[in-house]
C-alpha cells in the first residue's frame, strides 16, 4: 500500500504542477469566461489545490499507514 501510495502522490503531483501551468496561462492571457463575462484562473485554480492536496493525502498515507481509511466489510457496517 506505501508504494501506491507513493506513486499516487507522484501522480497528483504531476498533474498539480501541470495544472499550474494551464492556469498560469489563463492568468497571462486574462482569459475570460464566453457565457459569463469573469475570469477564468481563479476558477482554475481550483484544480491546482485538488491534485495538490490530494498529493498530500496520499503523502500522509504513505508516511502514516494508520490514517489510511480501512477496507474491511465489516467496519463499512
Amino acid at each position: 500500500n506505501r508504494a501506491a501510495d507513493l506513486v499516487s502522490c507522484g501522480v497528483c503531483l504531476f498533474l498539480a504542477s501541470w495544472s499550474y501551468e494551464f492556469v498560469a496561462v489563463s492568468y497571462r492571457q486574462n482569459a475570460r469566461g464566453m457565457a459569463l463575462d469573469m475570469l477564468l484562473w481563479p476558477v482554475q485554480a481550483v484544480i491546482v489545490w485538488s491534485f495538490a492536496s490530494s498529493a498530500l493525502r496520499y503523502l500522509a498515507y504513505a508516511v502514516f499507514p494508520a490514517l489510511r481509511p480501512s477496507e474491511s466489510p465489516e467496519e463499512i457496517q
